[in-house]
């Protein structure tokens, strides 16, 4: 049977509007019945084989499961710290997208402020009568160290978020990375507990303070630290196996960007009896947090306490044994000004080591585990958890010029008489320059004009 319909007026076309909006939800409904988390579709982009790649999100395996099936959940989970990770959100998908753009442009920015400033900061350091005091060797140590992780960065940057090998284009690139990412931090967490130590020490019993913290004796101590951290570092890379082809890829394992069950599936493949992560995990984790985490605000409480009681006592002393005069007032408020000075940069070192490096080192412990996600949500969130973790975790290594240099009255006058000597020899240079040219061009005119002697030879 033919049935033929002809829309002519507005109110056919309203009901064939209305049937085609209907439909439309109830294939939605559908839909939603048929995936009940609301998973949503994910691309992946996985460099290997492709029986590892991923289309969507469902499909999670239960039970007795392959290895294709487990390398898939895990290699998907691992995504989230990594510019592969991409879900399409309705409309947009905006929290993954910042996330991502956040590491591809704030790694590298932290990295280069953090460098020039630190640069600087050494430059400031070995100047003639900064190098000779304890403290300013032990900021040096720091600054070498906080240059050594933003340099490695790179390395992390290219690999993860541009997507080339770096770390994974060789054994050696992937030890030198990995051993790095634990050496430097390690050493510049010592060098804030040795120089807080110093400082208290130097307030608490200043003639002891000299004969313990010596420029020598400071410098062998920095030395010591470095030689134990390099050992304490290097065996276990050479001891356990962290560059290998696992699930399709080639793996430079490292607990910032791979997930703890990919290991243990190469150690099982393998028959490894020991675990690079379990054995090192809380080694790391003790040197960089737990011990400056609790021993940082102990010192430094202690020190704002010697500090003030030094304070009070001179006051009291000035105000008893001398008569007021304008050079005692300013003496007195010169060196309540330094005091002040100095705990001001006390404090927003701990805030800052409190605040900047917690998550990062929460990640590293595992007790905040990005990787084991179930959901889209959770992968999303979990990605802009980690770039906020990982850029703080730099920027407290890039920020330490200004919390040991700008925040202290010493430091300051001293980048300044710094600028100060630069200039004068820029343009000491100049004014030499100048010089030489003028006395060639008088000598030059002793002797007459080319164009006179040229004249003359022609006579």
């Amino acid at each position: 049977m033919h049935y033929s319909c002809e829309i002519n007026d507005s109110s056919t076309m309203n009901r064939v509007l209305v049937t085609i909006i209907i439909n439309q939800m109830l294939s939605w409904s559908l839909a939603a019945l048929l995936d009940p988390e609301g998973e949503m579709p994910v691309y992946m982009e996985v460099v290997g084989e492709s029986e590892y790649v991923t289309g969507y999100s469902l499909w999670y395996p239960t039970g007795n499961v392959s290895h294709a099936n487990k390398c898939e959940e895990i290699l998907f989970n691992q995504a989230v710290t990594t510019a592969r990770l991409r879900i399409d959100y309705l409309p947009n998908n905006t929290l993954v997208a910042a996330a991502d753009y956040m590491r591809l442009i704030g790694r590298p920015v932290i990295y280069f402020v953090g460098l020039f400033f630190n640069v600087l900061c050494v430059c400031v350091l070995l100047r003639r009568e900064l190098r000779r005091v304890a403290t300013c060797n032990i900021m040096i140590a720091l600054a070498v160290a906080d240059c050594c992780i933003l340099f490695n960065g790179f390395s992390y940057w290219v690999e993860y978020e541009l997507l080339h090998p770096a770390m994974t284009a060789s054994r050696g690139l992937c030890g030198l990375a990995v051993f790095t990412v634990y050496f430097a931090p390690e050493m510049s967490a010592c060098m804030i507990m040795l120089m807080s130590v110093e400082r208290l020490l130097r307030h608490i019993n200043t003639p002891q303070h000299e004969v313990i913290f010596s420029t020598k004796k400071t410098r062998i101590y920095i030395v010591a630290i470095l030689v134990f951290l390099l050992i304490l570092n290097i065996i276990p890379i050479l001891l356990f196996d962290i560059y290998f082809y696992e699930c399709g890829q080639q793996i430079c394992w490292n607990i910032f960007h791979d997930s703890t069950e990919l290991l243990e599936i190469h150690n099982s493949k393998a028959a490894e009896e020991g675990n690079y992560y379990s054995v090192y995990r809380w080694v790391a984790l003790v040197m960089y947090w737990i011990i400056p985490f609790v021993g940082l605000p102990i010192i430094n409480v202690w020190l704002i306490c010697a500090v003030w009681k030094d304070s009070v006592r001179n006051e009291s002393q000035v105000q008893e044994s001398t008569i007021p005069t304008s050079d005692s007032g300013l003496h007195r408020d010169w060196q309540v000004e330094e005091q002040k000075s100095v705990t001001r940069m006390l404090i927003s070192v701990t805030v800052a080591y409190w605040i900047m490096t917690t998550g990062f080192n929460l990640t590293q412990a595992d007790i905040i585990d990005v990787y084991r996600n179930t959901t889209d949500y959770e992968r999303a969130k979990f990605s802009m958890i980690y770039t906020v973790f990982t850029l703080l975790f730099y920027m407290n290594h890039a920020s330490n010029f200004f919390l040991y240099c700008l925040s202290a009255r010493p430091y300051r006058e001293e980048i300044k008489a710094m600028w100060v000597d630069i200039k004068e020899c820029i343009y000491t240079k100049r004014e030499m320059k100048g010089a030489r040219r003028s006395h060639v061009l008088s000598r030059a005119s002793s002797y007459g004009s080319i164009t006179r002697l040229a004249g003359n030879q022609e006579v």
